[in-house]
């Protein structure tokens, strides 16, 4: 078991491609640029209708109902987090190794990204986005017994969302 945590903490690490000096946080190899992330400011037609769901091994489904949906505008910064996160795909769950990559999204990327609460049903929306691409995040979290008292399930989900010409695209993330 401790070999298979070590492994998962060592492949967390080399896929997360960001470099630390003297022991420090890690750095971004992709620095924050608020320059490149300034288009997500602007009106738009565009809108992201969408839901979080993960099925537990029991089969009961679990939702984001309550919790926090993040609309993220694409960059060279944020791309490189979602890819430390997430993994190199373009959608996934939350690596339970995170938090060495989660150090690497600079604080000024917080000014660009757009947050909701999901609805009761596990719902969320975003409208008047301009074109461009975004990052869709939703945290789907809850608690289980163990015989260590309650431990946190789930987790966040993220996937990739292109718009463009006024459209609504409608997503699930889900695992």
């Amino acid at each position: 078991m401790r070999l298979r945590v070590l492994a998962a903490i060592a492949g967390a690490m080399s896929v997360s491609a960001c470099a630390t000096t003297d022991g420090a946080a890690p750095v971004a190899a992709n620095p924050f640029d608020a320059a490149a992330l300034e288009w997500s400011r602007g009106a738009g037609q565009n809108a992201i209708k969408g839901s979080a769901i993960l099925r537990t091994r029991g089969g009961d489904v679990k939702t984001c109902a309550g919790l926090t949906a993040r609309l993220i505008p694409a960059s060279a910064h944020t791309t490189e987090y979602v890819k430390n996160v997430y993994g190199p795909g373009e959608k996934g769950l939350e690596n339970p190794y995170a938090w060495l990559a989660k150090r690497a999204l600079n604080g000024g990327v917080a000014d660009y990204v757009r947050t909701t609460t999901c609805n009761p049903q596990g719902e969320f929306g975003f409208s008047g986005l301009p074109d461009g691409k975004y990052y869709v995040e939703a945290n789907v979290s809850w608690e289980a017994p163990s015989r260590y008292g309650m431990t946190p399930q789930g987790g966040n989900l993220v996937s990739a969302v292109d718009l463009k010409g006024g459209e609504t695209k409608s997503i699930v993330l889900t695992q």
